[in-house]
């Protein structure tokens, strides 16, 4: 009688576990799966702390230079704006310098998530194997 009442233990617990396994198998793995991957996760890098120099300070370690007079304007000569030996290109020239060395305020790094498009979507189904 004991060993009845083992073996009716014993096929009633297998087949709850093979039930629960396909169960998850096919219902809540699936389903996991397609909420993950419905949402794309973004990341941006930490921005450090810079400290800026000024205007006299750039000039001071020569990295700003004194532009030229500007050449006023010839009929029939042509002179190229980005060259730098021009008025306007030294002065563009001198401006990008200035704008990358202003000082930066530190900014942490950022993850968030985006809705993934239908071919990131479809992508990653196939990828975790749906």
């Amino acid at each position: 009688m004991k060993s009845q009442n083992k073996k009716k233990v014993f096929l009633t617990l297998l087949g709850l576990l093979l039930l629960s396994g396909w169960f998850y198998w096919y219902q809540i793995r699936p389903a996991i799966i397609k909420h993950n991957c419905s949402w794309i996760k973004m990341h941006t890098d930490a921005i450090p702390e810079k400290v800026g120099m000024t205007e006299e300070q750039l000039k001071e370690n020569g990295m700003i230079k004194t532009c030229p007079p500007q050449i006023p304007y010839t009929p029939g000569v042509f002179i190229s704006l980005s060259d730098p030996r021009s008025y306007d290109g030294c002065m563009d020239r001198n401006r990008d310098i200035i704008n990358a060395n202003l000082p930066q305020k530190y900014v942490p790094a950022k993850d968030w998530y985006q809705a993934a498009n239908s071919q990131q979507y479809s992508f990653c189904l196939h990828d975790k194997g749906l």
